[in-house]
C-alpha cells in the first residue's frame, strides 16, 4: 500500500491591509453620539446594525456604504464589559474601518483632520460652522486618533500589545467577512 502524502499548510495569518484602513478613536463618548458626530463631520450616513458577536460579547456596530466613492465605513465600539486586555483599544473606544480603493488616503485625511487643528484652519478641509464645532469639541477633549499599521513597535511590551491588537482586529475582520461585509 502506498504511503499517504502529507501536506502542511502554513496557518500563520497576517493582517490584510489591502484596501482596508483602520483608525482608533480613544473617546468615551457613547457610540451613538460619536457616530452622529462622525456623520455630521464627514458627511456620512453610518447607521446601527446588529451587534457583532465575538468572545461571548456584543460589539456595537455601525455601517455605511458610499456608492459614489466606493468606500465602506464601519465603526465598531469595544464593549464596556470586555475588560482591558488590549491597552491600546480600551472599553468604550471606537474603531473606524474603511474598505475600498482609496481607503488609506481617506483614513489619513480623517486622521489629519482630528490630529491637526491647523490643517482645518489652513483650508485643507472645508468645514462649515457646525463641523468646525464638532471637531473642536473632540480636539478640546484631547481625543487621540491613531492608525493601525503593520509596523511592529521596538519594545517587547509594545510588540506584544501590537500582536494582541492585531489578533483581535483579525477576528473582527473575519466576523465581518462572515457577515458578508
Amino acid at each position: 500500500m502506498k504511503k499517504p502524502t502529507i501536506h502542511t499548510l502554513d496557518m500563520e495569518e497576517e493582517l490584510e491591509y489591502d484596501n482596508t484602513a483602520m483608525l482608533f478613536f480613544h473617546t468615551d463618548s457613547p457610540g451613538y453620539v460619536f457616530v452622529n458626530d462622525l456623520n455630521r463631520l464627514l458627511r456620512l450616513r453610518l447607521s446601527r446594525k446588529a451587534d457583532i458577536d465575538l468572545y461571548n460579547l456584543h460589539w456595537p456596530f455601525y455601517l455605511y456604504r458610499d456608492n459614489i466613492s466606493k468606500l465602506t465605513y464601519l465603526v465598531i465600539e469595544r464593549p464596556q464589559d470586555s475588560g482591558r486586555n488590549t491597552g491600546h483599544w480600551k472599553a468604550g473606544h471606537k474603531l473606524l474601518i474603511i474598505k475600498g480603493d482609496g481607503a488609506d488616503e481617506r483614513a489619513q485625511d480623517i486622521h489629519d483632520l482630528f490630529a491637526s487643528p491647523r490643517l482645518a484652519e489652513a483650508g485643507r478641509f472645508h468645514l462649515n460652522e457646525e463641523q468646525q464645532l464638532i471637531l473642536e469639541a473632540y480636539q478640546q477633549e484631547l481625543t487621540p486618533v491613531s492608525r493601525l499599521t503593520d509596523s511592529v513597535p521596538h519594545s517587547d511590551k509594545a510588540a506584544k500589545e501590537h500582536d494582541r491588537l492585531e489578533v483581535l482586529t483579525l477576528n473582527l475582520l473575519d466576523q465581518l467577512n462572515f457577515l458578508g461585509i
